[in-house]
């Protein structure tokens, strides 16, 4: 599995991919998943490693021949996700085809709303608490509030129906 991300000048940026990579890596090894099934990660621009650099490293380094992409956008309807990375993959199969490499696009990370939803709302939560709490304290506290209230009047109209 390759995750790819649009890529950035910035070197801290980047960095950030490489780190995403290397826990999945790990989390893959502490479930005692097949080995194959390791994690690299690369960008579609502006910096290195690309995608091209990355099969053509693990194959040589692992023998792996099958790779499965999965882009980290948030919109699977972008550009880049409908056109870009389909056309690198297509010139990578292409280039590669006579060492029985298969690159395969997969699912867009990000393409999920509830997890995305969840995830923002989590870190909303996770704020909310730092900066004045749930339980009547300053600062966003209000925002749990809000939620439950939201909750309760969702309940409240299933049991009505």
């Amino acid at each position: 599995m390759v995750v790819m991300d649009h890529g950035s000048k910035r070197v801290e940026s980047n960095q950030r991919l490489k780190e995403l990579a290397i826990k999945v890596d790990e989390r893959i090894k502490q479930n005692q998943l097949p080995s194959y099934l390791g994690c690299s990660h690369c960008h579609m621009e502006l910096a290195d490693p690309t995608l091209s650099s990355v099969v053509k490293e693990v194959v040589q380094s692992e023998g792996v021949k099958d790779f499965l992409v999965h882009p980290l956008f948030i919109s699977p309807l972008g550009k880049h996700v409908r056109v870009d990375i389909p056309e690198i993959v297509r010139e990578i199969n292409e280039e590669m085809k006579g060492d029985g490499v298969s690159v395969e696009m997969g699912k867009v990370f990000g393409d999920d709303l509830d997890k995305l939803v969840d995830g923002i709302v989590s870190v909303v939560i996770e704020e909310d608490d730092d900066v004045g709490g749930y339980e009547g304290g300053d600062g966003l506290g209000g925002f749990q509030a809000i939620l439950d209230m939201i909750k309760s009047q969702e309940e409240a109209s299933g049991q009505q129906q």
